[in-house]
């Protein structure tokens, strides 16, 4: 928990600096701030075999990722990896 503190902080401190706009980089400092190290999380394939995958700091994934929500239906998130870049562009745009 003490990173997310340190990300949440970190968030409200930028309004405060308008010089600095959000960017890719920033994201990404984020996201190394509340993970702090890889580790590995349990996953299952399209195919519902059970595995393991690493979850890496500041990095993009590098698989397709999903979650199941409550309801029991699945969530997509970009479905292509490689399109991740792309994507945080036009978020960040």
């Amino acid at each position: 928990m003490s990173g997310h503190n340190i990300a949440v902080e970190s968030i409200k401190e930028w309004p405060k600096n308008s010089n600095q706009p959000l960017t890719e980089s920033n994201i990404r400092s984020l996201h190394t701030m509340i993970l702090v190290k890889p580790f590995w999380s349990a996953a299952v394939t399209e195919t519902g075999i059970k595995t393991t995958k690493e979850i890496k700091v500041g990095e993009y994934k590098t698989l397709p990722n999903s979650v199941q929500l409550s309801d029991g239906s699945i969530f997509k998130y970009s479905e292509v990896p490689i399109d991740v870049p792309i994507e945080m562009k036009d978020l960040l745009d």
